[in-house]
C-alpha cells in the first residue's frame, strides 16, 4: 500500500546535513501505518516495539547490531586508531551492582574481542579508565531522568536543544549546590 503512495513531496525535502541521513519517509509511513492497525500509538511505544517485537522489526528491517558490527569497525578504524594513541575498549558483559566487575570468565571464548577486552582490563586494574565509565556522567544523566523528570526535549531545532540542555543542566548544578550547603 505504501508503494503506491505520492511521496514526491516530502522526497524533495529528503536531505540532512549533519549527523545520520533520516530514515526513508517510505519506511517510516509503512511503519506509522502499521502501528495504527496493532493499536500502538505513542512514538515512544513504537520505538519500543520496533526492538522487542518482530513483526515491527520485520516492517522497518531493524536488526540488533551484533559482534560483526563491531569487529568491522575495529578493522576499518585500529590502525588511525593506533596512530593517534588511542586505546580503545568494548563491553564485555553487564555489571550487576554490587559485584566487582563484568569481567568474568565466561564471558568470550578464548582469543575473541571480549576476552581480549577481558585480559586488557583486568592487566589495567585500578589504573584502568575503563573502570571510571560509570563515575564520570552516567549518574547525572540517571539523575536528571528520573529525580528530574526530564525525558525528552520540548522544543525543536539544535540551537534550542541546545538552550533547553543548558537550563536543564544548570538546574541539575544548582539543585546539587543547594543540597550541599544544606
Amino acid at each position: 500500500m505504501v508503494e503506491e503512495l505520492d511521496l514526491r513531496a516530502i522526497l524533495d525535502t529528503y536531505v540532512e546535513d549533519k549527523g545520520f541521513p533520516p530514515f526513508h519517509p517510505a519506511m517510516m509511513t509503512g511503519l506509522l501505518l502499521y502501528a495504527y492497525t496493532q493499536g500502538v500509538f505513542s512514538s515512544r511505544k513504537i520505538a519500543k516495539a520496533c526492538i522487542e517485537r518482530m513483526d515491527f522489526a520485520a516492517v522497518t528491517g531493524f536488526q540488533k547490531p551484533d559482534f560483526r558490527t563491531i569487529s568491522l569497525f575495529r578493522k576499518r578504524h585500529l590502525a588511525g586508531m593506533a596512530a593517534r594513541h588511542i586505546r580503545t575498549y568494548i563491553a564485555t558483559g553487564r555489571q550487576k551492582h554490587g559485584t566487582e566487575a563484568a569481567t568474568h570468565a565466561k564471558n568470550g571464548k578464548p582469543g575473541s574481542l571480549i576476552a581480549a577486552m577481558r585480559d586488557k582490563l583486568k592487566r589495567g586494574g585500578w589504573r584502568s579508565p575503563y573502570r571510571l565509565r560509570k563515575q564520570v556522567v552516567e549518574p547525572v544523566f540517571g539523575q536528571i531522568k528520573q529525580a528530574m523528570g526530564f525525558r525528552q526535549f520540548l522544543l525543536r531545532g539544535l540551537a534550542k536543544v541546545k538552550a533547553e540542555w543548558q537550563l536543564v543542566c544548570l538546574a541539575h548544578n544548582l539543585r546539587k549546590l543547594i543540597t550541599a550547603a544544606v
